[in-house]
């Protein structure tokens, strides 16, 4: 029981206007707020009597109980006083109100019902205590009356007048057997408009054969009423007409609930305490039912036969637990279920509701044309009307498979839904015209109002929202789930559509699975297309084998094929490339005829427009390569800028802010970072050339080799080699800054330059081939400069040359500004100024002086044995 919200209607009772009262009956029915009666309850009331300040005169309260019927029943003034004296109660002073607070759980809380004025009341109370008032004058009365025989009579009055009635005599009418009289203008004369016989009344017809029959008249139209009953504004109420019975209901009348609709109840022993068992009111339909009764055909609602015996048949009959209709299956078939019908001029009448063992059939004309068709359940008018040897269909609502002859299995609820089915089978439609023009599609699910509007012969399909697949006509094993997805699909098959307007413009495409809203959304003949996230894949018209995934993937693409985009605005305005991958948020967003290309990352190629064959890999990698094509970027930012083609970039920022540079290569962090327009570059190495803003046909190999190197063809191996080198055509080995590298080289001189010592263990040779040379003519004198070099030993100046790595060993030599002044072809400068002696070429020299002093060496020793012979000649003689 629900304590806590009570809902409870007090009647004021009556009065005990006995000679002197001393309390008053109170009275109410208890209910709780679904309108049920509270039966058999105990509860406390809380009577107040106040006036409308709301002081309070008399409190009292009273433990008591509701019956059978939810009455209660209390003496005000005969409870246990709280506050106040009930008998000093000033009832003649004020206007006097009585507040009634209720307790379903002794005392402890209390519910407030409202307040009533006491009207009676007070005033029968007050006679009990006040004043007579003064006494009237004296009247005139009637003394006696005297009958003069002829039909009148003479009244005479205690002040002596009299006065004589006119003949009150009628006039003499033969005896009709249930005949009735009245007064016309001239007269009194009979009638047999209502006849009566015993205890029976008729009206327009004889004789009265039951207790009350209204006949009409012969001569009536047919919208003339038989029995009308009419308020006080005229308006109909309650009318029999010639085919129906009307009861006409004020929905403006709000204040009294009990007249504001239409009732049957019973009368309880309360002044004004009426029970409902049917009530009629323009939010519903109810029909009470007593469950505690003992009687078993007092405890439900039950529609029933006479029979000659003492029981009845039943029919209908509704109890607590059940709801039944009882068939008799013997008799003829028109007999033999359940029906409702109305009456026409011909003999036969048309069903309202028809119930068989075979069909239930429900609404004017359902089922009207059934030959053998069995196991149908139909509601609604005309729902089912067609149905002919159709098996097992249920249609619910107003011409729902109305055309339906043969179809079996179907199920359509809604205002036309399946209109035009005839043969259809195993169809499911739910909603408005769902299905309308469905003939002889099968095995279909359409849910929402005009879901599958158009179809006819398409099978296998479901569609799911409002005008989904409305359009759809042949089109097969179709998935539309959401408001208008599909609409404008009419022959495409195997295509599965969710979120609002998805695939909406399709008319023939096939294969295809766009998920979210407006997904796919101008598809035309485009097939086997995914699209998945918010507005992916909208402008898709006739492209083929292409994947969105995100929302806006492959907005703007029309006929692209074989491309994926996946990441939120992934390949956006993308609109005719092809076999493209972009995986990463906002990758190849301004795509217009980008072809060949992956990018992945987000911003990846954000902005390519007109390239093909790119391969950009990395956090805004070749975000603003516009046409550049044949690029491989791969780390973040690499080659964000560069609009060049032909380009590798690996690495996370490598060629960052390159703007044209093409056929380079950078590999390492920040390699080529800088060089804006440099072309040709081969940088391999964290930061190689990282810091040089131009610079074309260089080779870096190392960490930050040629950091801040800006010059052209120049090599630069090892960390740090020709870091901070500006001019070209460099060799620098080395794994330091320095610009005395341990090897250098000048290509525009062809001056290699070793900053240590050199050891080998082959050949070190020059070349020598005669082939090469030309103008070939001995050395002569070669003795004599030999003889004006001076050999020298000597250490490096280290401190004053601290970049350049030499020795602090005593070393030996030659300098070569004397050498130069002798032997010009043995002394070279480098790109510094400084000297240096190509001591390998001394060798000729030397092999020259050699000979030379041979030759003389050879010449001395012929004199000295020519003397020795002429010395020996001598001795000997």
């Amino acid at each position: 029981m629900k304590k806590q919200l009570l809902l409870c209607v007090f009647l004021l009772g009556y009065l005990n206007l006995w000679t002197q009262p001393t309390t008053f009956n109170y009275q109410a029915v208890v209910r709780d707020l679904d309108g049920n009666l509270i039966t058999n309850q105990e509860l406390i009331l809380r009577l107040s009597i106040s006036d409308i300040q709301e002081t309070i005169y008399y409190q009292e309260e009273h433990q008591t109980s509701t019956n059978e019927f939810g009455q209660i029943q209390v003496e005000v003034g005969g409870g246990t006083p709280l506050s106040g004296d009930f008998a000093t109660t000033p009832w003649g002073l004020a206007q006097l109100l009585l507040t009634v607070d209720m307790s379903m759980d002794q005392g402890t809380t209390y519910t407030n019902l409202g307040q009533s004025p006491l009207l009676a009341v007070p005033y029968a109370f007050y006679a009990a205590s006040g004043e007579p008032g003064p006494e009237g004058p004296a009247g005139n009365g009637i003394d006696t009356v005297e009958d003069n025989g002829d039909g009148t009579l003479t009244f005479h009055f205690t002040d002596g007048s009299s006065y004589t009635t006119p003949n009150l005599a009628g006039p003499t009418l033969e005896a009709q057997p249930g005949n009735l009289i009245y007064h016309d203008s001239t007269g009194w004369v009979g009638t047999d408009a209502i006849k009566i016989a015993g205890s029976n009344v008729a009206i327009g017809t004889n004789p009265a054969i039951s207790r009350l029959l209204v006949h009409g008249d012969i001569n009536a139209n047919i919208d003339d009423p038989i029995f009308e009953v009419k308020n006080k504004d005229g308006n109909v109420v309650f009318a029999v007409y010639q085919n129906g019975v009307e009861v006409n209901v004020d929905e403006s009348a709000k204040d009294k609930a009990l007249k504001g609709g239409f009732a049957v109840g019973g009368l309880t022993s309360g002044k004004d305490s009426i029970v409902q068992y049917f009530r009629v009111t323009p939010d519903s339909v109810r029909v009470y039912l007593k469950d505690d009764t003992t009687k078993a055909q007092k405890g439900g609602f039950a529609v029933g036969g006479l029979t000659s015996g003492k029981g009845a048949l039943e029919y209908l009959r509704v109890t607590r637990d059940s709801t039944r209709v009882y068939v008799d299956n013997a008799t003829k078939a028109q007999k033999g279920g359940f029906a409702v019908g109305g009456l026409t001029s011909g003999k036969s009448g048309d069903y309202y509701m028809n119930i068989t063992e075979d069909n239930y059939f429900i609404g004017h004309q359902s089922g009207g044309q059934l030959n053998t068709g069995t196991y149908n359940s139909t509601l609604g008018y005309q729902s089912g009307y067609s149905v002919y040897n159709g098996n097992s269909n249920s249609f619910i609502g107003y011409q729902s498979g109305y055309s339906t002859t043969n179809g079996e299995g179907n199920l359509f609820l809604g205002y036309q839904s399946g209109f035009n089915n005839v043969d259809g089978f195993y169809n499911s439609f739910l909603g408005y015209q769902s299905g309308y023009s469905n003939t002889v599609g099968s095995a279909n699910s359409f849910l929402a109002s005009y879901s599958g509007y158009s179809n006819t012969t398409g099978n296998l399909n479901t569609f799911v929202g409002y005008e989904s697949g409305f359009s759809n006509t042949t089109g097969t094993a179709n998935t539309f789930i959401g408001s208008y997805v599909g609409r404008n699909n009419t022959e495409g098959n195997y295509n599965v559509y969710i979120g609002e307007r998805a695939g909406f413009m399709g008319i023939n495409p096939d294969l295809n699975v766009f998920i979210g809203y407006r997904s796919g959304y101008e598809v035309n003949t485009g097939s086997s297309n995914v699209a998945i996230g918010y507005l992916s894949g909208y402008s898709l018209n006739d492209g083929i084998d292409n994947v969105f995934m995100g929302t806006n993937a492959g907005y703007n693409i029309e006929d692209g094929d074989k491309n994926i985009c996946l990441g939120s605005n992934a390949g956006n305005m993308l609109s005719n490339g092809n076999n493209n991958v972009f995986i990463g948020d906002s990758t190849g967003y301004s795509g217009g005829s980008v072809d060949e290309s992956v990018f992945m990352g987000s911003a990846a190629g954000k902005n390519a427009l007109n390239n093909t064959e790119n391969v950009f890999i990395g956090y805004q990698c070749g975000y603003h390569t516009t046409t550049g094509g044949y690029n491989v970027y791969i780390g973040n930012r690499a080659g964000r800028d560069n609009n060049g083609g032909n380009n590798v970039f690996i690495g996370r920022g490598t060629g960052r802010y390159v703007t044209s540079g093409v056929n380079n290569v950078y590999m390492g962090i920040g390699a080529g970072g800088d060089n804006a327009e440099g072309d040709n570059n081969t940088y391999i190495g964290t930061l190689a050339g990282g810091n040089g803003v131009s610079g074309s046909k260089n080779v870096y190999i190392g960490n930050f080799t040629g950091g801040g190197a800006v010059g052209d063809s120049n090599v630069f191996i090892g960390n740090f080699a020709g870091y901070s080198e500006s001019g070209s055509q460099k060799l620098y080995i080395d794994n330091t800054s320095t610009s005395s590298p341990l090897i250098k080289g000048d290509f525009n001189s062809n001056c290699l330059q070793v900053n240590g010592n050199f050891y080998y263990t082959g050949s070190f040779g020059a070349c020598s081939d005669a082939r090469y040379k030309k103008n070939i003519q001995p050395i002569s004198n070669a003795l004599s400069y030999i003889m004006k070099l001076q050999g020298i030993n000597y250490y490096w100046r280290q401190n004053e040359f601290p970049d350049v790595p030499f020795s602090n060993q005593k070393q030996i030599g030659l300098i070569a500004q004397d050498v130069e002044k002798l032997i010009p072809e043995l002394v070279s400068e480098n790109n510094d100024g400084y000297k240096t002696i190509d001591y390998a070429k001394l060798t000729p020299l030397l092999i020259e002086s050699i000979k030379s002093q041979q030759e003389s060496i050879e010449k001395q020793k012929l004199l000295i044995n020519e003397l020795v012979k002429r010395i020996e000649k001598l001795e000997n003689n």
